[in-house]
């Protein structure tokens, strides 16, 4: 018996069709995906809006972005607050994020659907509208600060193919270049602005870089205060600082200086662009004649914040000067301490000691890391009080330590504290605290006649921030 079974045509035919169901299916399935993506987006555009309008109603302006940014990406901290908890709506499954623009009066934001239109809300119309894409610039339209060297990671464009690429600006001037999409262009630029360490009389300021950040230390040419102006650069709205005062000067076969107060802040606020006025101390100097006590160091500071210079190192026969850090006392006439100085943003000087012998000695300075150690009942000066260590610049550093103290006739020199103190050596005139880091002076030595006591070393402002 014959068997009738499918032709080669008939078996064509059956896989076409089954081929034709199928794609039908696929499309339906991907246009209802589609669907959905684009239900979520305008959802989320409209909750965006809702959040911005509410921000609004307690706050004059919108938060400024003065270049399309991308929510829950590259947007400012201020448009984040704006937002609040809709912040985290962001179109994952596009592989990009909602766009915000702003310019403080008027917004829009903007979202890629599927079919690659742009769903559209613009405050100045209050309409939702729908648009083919256009393109949009990338980050790399920014303005960069003057130690970039490259573009680095910045795309040109982030919707739209780049017409020629530009090359990286040079220090005061814009490199331009084309976003072109659907016919439609759009023109970026990116400027990079001028240092903002700048030397001016008596005041040097080196700047250079670490890994991602920018430094700018800025330090006295010579031992005279010194006042200048720091401009926060574009893109900068935090920055590290570390403000050191002048270090006090030693007495005169007295005891040593105390440090410059010492300030350190890991996330101090400024605004782009705002000016702030900034002042490093010099170091007092040290007693130059008999019996005197050195001089107090003069204060550093940063906008309103102030690190006062260190005390004054007293000579014999006297209690230690406030300061940043207290200066050490000299010895006392009855056989107890003399009183070291104290601190306003540092530790207390070390005491003095006399006995009968007149082999007495002086106490140290106080560092800002630790008080200065008061002088031995019997042969050794006090030393001066390690400083702190910190790496703003890259390496770890002493900053602020106190000076050691001086000695009368028998006694040991005492040692200044790591981080700038100058040290005392017997028989000889004290020695200077290191200029930059707020030491103060060492106390003069005695050998029957009198010595000077050692200059309190200059301060220091240092600056570090995230280079744009």
């Amino acid at each position: 018996m014959h068997k009738q079974s499918f032709t080669l045509i008939e078996l064509l035919i059956v896989i076409a069709i089954i081929g034709i169901l199928a794609g039908i299916l696929i499309l339906s399935i991907t246009g209802a995906t589609n669907n959905a993506n684009d239900a979520k987006r305008k959802a989320d555009i409209n909750q965006i809006v809702k959040s911005l309008l509410i921000y609004n109603t307690s706050n004059p302006v919108y938060p400024i972005s003065n270049t399309p940014c991308f929510i829950g990406s590259n947007c400012s901290s201020e448009v984040n607050t704006a937002l609040g908890n809709s912040v985290n709506a962001r179109d994952l499954k596009a592989g990009i994020y909602y766009s915000y623009w702003s310019d403080g009066n008027t917004f829009i934001i903007n979202a890629i659907m599927s079919d690659s239109s742009t769903y559209s809300f613009n405050s100045s119309t209050g309409l939702y509208t729908t648009n083919a894409v256009v393109p949009i610039c990338g980050t790399a339209n920014k303005t960069f600060y003057a130690t970039s060297s490259g573009f680095g990671t910045n795309t040109f464009c982030t919707i739209g193919t780049l017409i020629s690429t530009p090359s990286f600006p040079a220090i005061g001037t814009t490199s331009s270049w084309i976003c072109r999409e659907n016919g439609s262009d759009v023109n970026c630029s990116a400027s990079r602005t001028a240092s903002a360490c700048v030397d001016v009389t008596g005041l040097d300021c080196n700047e250079y870089t670490t890994g991602s950040d920018t430094v700018n230390t800025f330090k006295l040419t010579a031992n005279t205060t010194t006042t200048t102006n720091w401009i926060a650069p574009a893109g900068v709205s935090s920055i590290q600082l570390l403000v050191i005062g002048g270090g006090g000067g030693g007495g005169n076969t007295g005891a040593g200086g105390g440090a410059g107060g010492y300030y350190f802040n890991n996330n101090f606020p400024v605004t782009p662009g705002n000016s702030y006025s900034l002042q490093v101390g010099a170091g007092g100097l040290g007693g130059s004649t008999m019996a005197a006590s050195g001089l107090k160091g003069a204060d550093s500071s940063f906008s309103d914040i102030v690190s006062e210079g260190g005390g004054y190192g007293s000579t014999h026969y006297g209690d230690g000067g406030n300061g940043g850090s207290g200066g050490g006392a000299g010895m006392s006439n009855n056989g107890a301490l003399a009183v070291g100085g104290t601190a306003s943003r540092g530790n207390a000087g070390g005491g003095g000691y006399n006995n009968s012998g007149f082999s007495g000695n002086h106490g140290g300075g106080g560092g800002a890391g630790s008080a200065g150690i008061s002088s031995g009942q019997a042969s050794n000066s006090g030393d001066g009080g390690i400083g702190l260590a910190n790496s703003i610049t890259g390496t770890s550093v002493y900053y602020a330590g106190g000076g050691g103290g001086g000695d009368m006739n028998n006694g040991s020199a005492a040692a200044g504290g790591s981080g700038g103190g100058g040290n005392a050596n017997l028989n000889a005139a004290g020695s200077n605290g290191t200029d930059g880091l707020g030491g103060g002076g060492g106390g003069g030595g005695y050998t029957g006649s009198y010595l000077n006591g050692g200059r309190g070393g200059t301060g220091v402002v240092i600056i570090r921030f995230v280079t744009p």
